[in-house]
């Protein structure tokens, strides 16, 4: 028997003696912060299990743990509907974040039935108590309208604005295309740059593609080719294909940043694995060529072949 299955068996043994007598809050607690140590330390089934046991004594905080463990199939066999259930359960005590995980299941039908009207219902309890992820998740919903929900601009406006200005990346990024679409706003590039900019800052992706292709264009802020580069190798980094082709095209030209041949083959060669089409011509031809890499005809075919078959070349 490994010792990682000899701890699950003796601390399932210890769970069962707490069977029999009403838990203090005191014991509860104690088992939610057991279960966090177990799950740090990745022995998922005996954390499901404490969650459970303080879940089942009424615990908002372990129900909220048991439900992300079902959704996620972390520790237990993945179940949407037991997820639901025990989110529900912590929600119903007014634990925020498992008002949004309701909400989000009611946005995507995981365990029940979609019904953006429901969803709204529950991100709203949570918006309320200022969690800003849900303010956004609102946004979203009346961004592209939903099941008994309409598309409604100002609507999606006002909730990604609350959540942006309560620190939500993704609320920033997408309050940035509004700006920059017009979606129930005035187009305004550089309202959209100011939030997009907020958005990078904190590590989120796209705000980094967007930020780097306004200072290529030069068309809001005056052209800039180191900075532009600078937030494409953030996106880059992070596995935006399109991206990735800009630091692997700038690399190769000497456009924003020191030419560098092999660079240039690595950042092609990163989108040709992520599938892009463009990538994988430039991978086959470097290898011909011998350009940022040693010729190999051989390597050159697979990566034309691969070309060949992309759907999306």
């Amino acid at each position: 028997m490994t010792m990682k299955k000899f701890i699950i068996l003796m601390f399932s043994s210890v769970l069962g003696l707490f069977a029999c007598n009403k838990p203090s809050q005191a014991q509860v607690e104690e088992w939610i912060q057991n279960g966090d140590q177990y799950h740090r330390n990745e022995y998922y089934t005996v954390a499901f299990d404490w969650y459970m046991k303080a879940a089942k004594a009424g615990s908002a905080v372990g129900q909220r743990r048991v439900g992300m463990m079902y959704g996620g199939g972390i520790g237990i066999k993945q179940s949407y509907k037991k997820a639901f259930k025990w989110s529900m359960k912590a929600a119903e005590q007014g634990d925020v974040d498992a008002q949004m995980m309701v909400g989000l299941s009611y946005n995507n039908g995981y365990g029940v039935t979609r019904d953006d009207t429901k969803a709204i219902v529950w991100l709203k309890k949570a918006a309320e108590q200022e969690q800003a992820h849900a303010q956004y998740l609102i946004g979203n919903i009346y961004a592209s309208g939903g099941v008994g929900v309409n598309q409604d601009y100002n609507e999606s406006l006002k909730w990604y604005r609350k959540a942006a200005l309560n620190g939500d990346a993704d609320a920033q990024d997408a309050l940035g295309q509004m700006y920059c679409q017009g979606c129930g706003v005035e187009v305004d590039y550089a309202e959209a740059m100011r939030w997009w900019h907020k958005a990078a800052e904190q590590g989120h992706a796209e705000a980094q593609y967007n930020l780097a292709v306004m200072y290529n264009n030069g068309e809001v802020v005056e052209k800039n080719p180191i900075e532009a580069f600078k937030w494409h190798m953030k996106a880059a980094e992070q596995g935006v294909i399109d991206s990735q082709i800009c630091v692997a095209e700038a690399y190769e030209s000497g456009y924003g940043v020191e030419a560098n041949a092999e660079m240039a083959f690595k950042w092609f060669m990163e989108a040709a694995k992520h599938g892009s089409a463009e990538g994988q011509a430039k991978v086959a031809n470097m290898y011909f060529e011998g350009q940022g890499v040693g010729k190999d005809q051989e390597a050159a075919i697979h990566w034309i072949k691969l070309y060949e078959k992309n759907p999306n070349k």
